[in-house]
């Protein structure tokens, strides 16, 4: 458990002296990296063990003080984590009381906008942890305006920090380290996202006012509140998470896809999630699009892909309130848009795995899915104007942004439904069917996804790929050879979540003019171009020999299609 200690002190030391410095983004900068490193580690794996990050210690009664179970962390492994997380907190804290989050200096805070009193004239009450239980919330959500900011305040990955840290100081046993660290969170944001946060805080505070004979109860306030978020889950909430307790057991975190329980706990978890759904149709729509598209992964693993892609029909039809909306899609597009961002992102990764695990002799089956995951990818284009219209128009576009301050994507889309498999998947099927047109949208979506979002350089190396034969089929020559060198050069290619993106040599774009005959002078240098590249050092060791081959039978088809227009 002591792997990668050294390299997650320094991150926190870092993240500390950027706080002290008034660095902001290099405070964030140094958390992200703290958190992604850490999950890495033998460490992050037993933090990620417990289901929802929160496992109980209950004493057994009867017995005068009995031994706690010891340690299960040392302290290089939680310390870290512990010090980000109060570090990304007060960061947070300064931005709701208006202090400087710039350097010290006049230029500085100018530059930061700062509030008009200085940090001596608004010292820090430690006594201010406790405000939300004690003095109530400053509703800062409701006078903020985030109408200046640059970037989003992300407090879902904020909160994510605050859970992997309070589940260190559990592991670790430091009873009074995770209640300051609780009521330091459950402050910041005003006990709006402290819900799924409360057991830590209830549990820190039993163990502090424990007894000799058994656990202490917690403040009053506390265990108001926990009661409280249990009675506010509906039935059908209730019962999803039941099941998806009953899978962390039976189903650990880490488990190989081939590794699977014994049949009949296979089958039990099976029947509590379609008790779930029947549950679930009453009324609550959410929770059963969520309980199908788990039940669709367990089919899916279990070995039935028919039921699995039975399950994510019905879940998709829960979305769009209609039966059988795969079959008649063209009809459900005046639907999609009154959906929200998430619920057309949940679409079109529904959509891509049932496109991606229909069998091959399903045709219309098939191409019915990917013609609807790119006609959903167009709707989700939809959100800013400065992406394109058409179709043909994507040729050759790289996407920035989906939507400004908006995720179009749950993290189950990336996990249990594999959304860049899907993806590729979709693309695959429609450039088999000879529609490369409609899959110029995907394919940018496609890259979008894999190089800003994952960083997955093997998959932004098949949607360039897929990107190329594209354009190529679509007409679109110009574009697939400026995709062909800059597959082979490795232009914006993602190095990793843990490393730095290096900066590119800039290259020369080909120039191939479409209206012009391929043996002019300027398309005559560009053919030559394209076939002199060779691959790239690091795509040689990054990516897949099937897929650096695919590349080089993309680069054949675009000279093929080159050669249709010879003597023309």
């Amino acid at each position: 458990l002591s792997e990668g200690t050294d390299v997650l002190v320094e991150c926190s030391r870092c993240a500390t002296l950027a706080l002290r410095a008034q660095c902001p983004v290099l405070l964030l900068k140094a958390a992200v990296m703290l958190l992604n490193f850490h999950a890495t580690l033998p460490a992050g794996a037993l933090v990620a063990s417990a289901f929802e990050g929160f496992e109980e210690y209950p004493r057994p009664k009867g017995e005068p003080n009995p031994p706690d179970k010891p340690p299960a962390l040392p302290p290089a492994a939680w310390k870290p984590l512990v010090r980000a997380a109060e570090a990304v907190l007060h960061l947070a804290s300064a931005m709701r009381d208006g202090k400087p989050l710039a350097g010290a200096d006049p230029t500085s805070r100018g530059l930061a906008a700062a509030s008009p009193l200085t940090e001596a004239e608004r010292p820090d009450d430690e006594s201010s942890v406790a405000e939300t239980l004690a003095l109530g919330p400053r509703r800062w959500f409701e006078e903020r305006d985030a109408s200046g900011d640059t970037t989003s305040l992300d407090f879902g990955w904020m909160l994510g920090l605050a859970r992997a840290a309070l589940r260190s100081t559990q592991l670790a046993r430091v009873w009074r380290r995770q209640e300051a660290l609780m009521l330091h969170a459950d402050a910041v944001t005003d006990g709006r996202f402290s819900a799924a946060l409360l057991p830590f805080l209830a549990q820190a505070q039993q163990k502090l006012h424990a007894s000799k004979w058994a656990d202490g109860e917690p403040v009053a306030v506390v265990a108001q509140r926990a009661e409280h978020a249990k009675s506010c889950k509906t039935p059908g909430e209730a019962a999803l998470a039941a099941c998806r307790r009953r899978r962390h057991e039976a189903i650990p975190p880490g488990t190989a896809p081939g590794e699977l329980p014994e049949a009949d706990v296979m089958g039990a978890l099976l029947r509590s999630y379609g008790e779930c759904a029947s549950l679930c149709r009453q009324r609550e729509d959410g929770a059963l699009v969520e309980a199908l598209v788990e039940m669709g992964e367990l089919r899916l693993r279990s070995g039935q892909p028919k039921q699995a892609i039975e399950a994510w029909r019905q879940a998709l039809d829960s979305t769009f309130g209609t039966l059988d909306v795969v079959s008649s899609w063209r009809d459900a597009l005046a639907t999609a848009r009154d959906l929200g961002v998430a619920q057309r992102g949940r679409a079109l990764a529904l959509c891509s795995a049932m496109a991606l695990h229909s069998p091959r002799r399903q045709l219309g089956a098939r191409l019915d899915c990917a013609l609807f995951a790119a006609s959903l990818s167009l709707s989700l284009y939809g959100g800013a104007v400065a992406h394109p219209v058409r179709a043909v128009d994507f040729a050759g576009y790289r996407v920035r942004e989906l939507w400004a301050g908006s995720e179009a994507f749950e993290p189950y889309a990336f996990t249990t439904l594999r959304l860049l498999d899907g993806l590729q998947g979709a693309v695959v099927a429609l450039l088999e069917y000879g529609m490369a047109l409609q899959a110029l949208p995907l394919t940018a979506l496609y890259m979008h996804i894999a190089s800003g979002v994952c960083r997955d350089s093997e998959h932004y190396l098949a949607a360039q790929t897929l990107a190329i034969e594209a354009c190529a089929e679509a007409g679109q020559i110009h574009h697939a050879m400026c995709g062909l060198a800059a597959a082979y050069r490795g232009t914006n290619r993602p190095v990793g979540a843990l490393q730095p993106t290096g900066a590119s040599k800039p290259e020369e774009p080909l120039a191939y003019a479409c209206h012009e005959p391929p043996s002019s002078a300027a398309n005559s240098l560009a053919i030559e171009t394209v076939l002199e590249l060779v691959p790239a050092s690091d795509a040689v060791e990054l990516a897949d020999v099937l897929l650096l081959t695919r590349l080089d039978l993309a680069r054949v088809g675009t000279l093929l299609c080159v050669s249709e227009h010879v003597g023309a």
